[in-house]
């Protein structure tokens, strides 16, 4: 079988989707075809393409209680059970859905055939395929490992530029978090999400610690996947207009909307003495939270619907949205920005773009610069490691967005994008003189105080109690002996 080849994109919105056959076997190799298509001709779709279908399990139950007088009555209840079956709707001419998953290991463990060539695909992808593949119908997906040329700079350039329109126009984004570890409590947790989100079933009156400690570790293990550390992912969670969830296979795919009610449910009691909050504690569900505040702000700005959320077009300015996400991964270092300019609400057009040919440290001077001088913001130096010096020759004060273990935290919580405190200077912009641009930059700013003791760091607050004792006494001394000071940490 020869090595499979591109044929080129000839237009400016031109893109290309993976049709993937069906197949009744499972584990028989993937195949499927290389379909092209143009943004620009694409009919908008306000319909849902995922439906659910609610199957009831009814138990009836009598009981026997006594009235005032003594005398046995029997009360007739019936109880219900509810389970979600989640499908796609067959495929209309040009409509698509986007993947979303952790590429991984980028080394092949396969090949697969488009169109009877060979493609050689990481483990990552082609356990996607093998699980997302229907019995007797196609899937048409766009799967950025496919449908561009990894291997050509300039196409690679031209469609990441694309991206947001492509996710946009899907008709759906499936988000594939891989194959469980333990696919029992990940089944579990399927059916305590499900019951969760019904009030009228059976175990959701009882909370969710209820439930079995194997539906709450599978729980966890759904917020532990590598794909919530993806930085690609708020592009494409923010765009979709529908956005379903799986993990492992297909069956196992819910509405992302059905995730809020699991995460307040943990947030409600992972502190608390049950038994079985211990469980949850350290559940990495705040991911799921700030991904969907970013998604709501996002639709709210696109969509304004009143003189205020017009004005509130910054909420999500560049430099804002780098700090919100310093903690999230890339493969390569340059996509800390590129992955988040379609999502800016600050940049327009080409004004600042996705140039893979540009080593590090010229994104991070270009970001810097253009920040600086186009939309008057210093912001940007704290969205970086402290220092790029040691690595790349370059000023301490510009913002290093490769991979360091010394991350400059946000004043502001990353949880609450609706958050207004630590903001002294307002919306004031930048007063900064680049005239010796790069060698040296000033600055102009405010004297306030000087630090004179650091109180010690935390990561989860019941962990950390010394910590949080020292911050109470630096509190005590620093604040001669005020009450309001140790209820300020």
């Amino acid at each position: 079988m020869s090595a499979f080849t591109y044929s080129p994109l000839r237009f400016d919105d031109e893109f290309r989707v993976f049709v993937l056959d069906p197949a009744e076997d499972r584990n028989s190799q993937i195949t499927g075809s290389i379909l092209h298509g143009r943004i620009s001709i694409l009919e908008p779709l306000n319909v849902p393409v995922w439906t659910v279908d609610y199957i009831v399990a009814k138990k009836s139950i009598k009981t026997v209680v006594h009235n005032q007088a003594g005398k046995p009555m029997v009360i007739n209840k019936t109880l219900k059970h509810w389970f979600y079956n989640y499908t796609r709707t067959k495929y209309s001419a040009a409509e698509f859905d986007a993947l979303s998953y952790a590429w991984g290991n980028s080394a092949p463990v396969g090949d697969i055939s488009i169109g009877g060539q060979s493609f050689p695909v990481a483990a990552n992808l082609l356990h996607a395929l093998h699980r997302l593949r229907l019995d007797y119908s196609h899937r048409v997906l766009w799967i950025d490992g496919l449908c561009i040329n990894q291997t050509d700079l300039a196409e690679r350039n031209h469609q990441v530029k694309m991206m947001k329109l492509i996710y946009s126009h899907a008709a759906a984004v499936i988000v594939w978090l891989g194959d469980p570890v333990d696919s029992a409590s990940v089944s579990d947790a399927y059916r305590m999400i499900h019951s969760l989100n019904n009030p009228e079933d059976i175990n959701a009156s009882g909370g969710i610690l209820g439930y079995s400690k194997s539906a709450l570790r599978g729980a966890v293990e759904l917020f532990r996947r590598p794909w919530w550390k993806r930085i690609w992912i708020i592009q494409e969670v923010v765009s979709a207009r529908q956005l379903v969830i799986g993990l492992g296979v297909a069956e196992k795919i819910l509405p992302w909307t059905m995730l809020r009610k699991l995460c307040s449910s943990i947030r409600d009691v992972e502190f608390s003495q049950h038994p079985k909050a211990k469980l949850l504690r350290g559940c990495e569900f705040p991911k799921f939270i700030t991904l969907d505040q970013f998604r709501t702000k996002y639709q709210q700005l696109q969509i304004p619907t009143s003189p205020s959320q017009q004005a509130d077009f910054n909420t999500l300015p560049l430099d804002t949205l780098l700090q919100l996400t310093q903690d999230y991964q890339a493969t390569d270092p340059r996509d800390t920005v590129y992955a988040i300019l379609g999502v800016a609400s600050d940049i327009q057009g080409d004004e600042f773009f996705a140039d893979y040919t540009k080593p590090l440290k010229r994104v991070c001077f270009d970001l810097f610069k253009f920040m600086v001088s186009t939309k008057s913001r210093l912001g940007v130096i704290s969205s970086g490691s402290y220092s790029i010096s040691s690595a790349l020759g370059a000023p301490s004060w510009l913002p290093n967005l490769g991979k360091s273990q010394m991350i400059i935290q946000p004043l502001f919580s990353p949880a609450d994008l609706n958050a207004t405190l630590y903001r002294a200077s307002g919306d004031s912009l930048a007063t900064v003189d680049i005239s010796d641009f790069p060698s040296l930059i000033e600055a102009r700013g405010i004297f306030v105080d000087k630090v004179d003791t650091l109180g010690g760091k935390i990561q989860h607050a019941h962990e950390s109690l010394p910590a949080l004792q020292r911050w109470e006494y630096l509190g005590r001394v620093y604040g001669q002996g005020q009450s309001a000071t140790p209820e300020a940490f």
